[in-house]
């Protein structure tokens, strides 16, 4: 693993508490933790969606999800977005 996995995965490129009703944009976020019970409002990323959407998905406090985001909103609870590091 490269050092700078080693360093995104660490959250070197630094992070930000996700409230509800907020929606980030042009966002870079490599993972996102979430911190209570969520729902998800919107997601754009590097996931595929093509079978499923994540609108209205709920996520369990404690979940940890990897990938390119670049658009996210809940509807309910919070989430720490941990932010890509070049």
């Amino acid at each position: 693993m490269s050092q700078d996995n080693v360093r995104n995965l660490t959250g070197m490129g630094g992070g930000k508490l996700l409230p509800p009703q907020i929606r980030l944009t042009n966002a870079d976020i490599e993972a996102i933790q979430f911190t209570q019970n969520s729902q998800i409002n919107h997601y754009e990323g590097n996931i595929d969606e093509s079978d499923m959407s994540f609108s209205g998905l709920n996520v369990p406090a404690g979940f940890t999800m990897f990938g390119r985001t670049h658009e996210l909103e809940l509807s309910s609870g919070s989430a720490i977005v941990y932010f890509y590091s070049a």
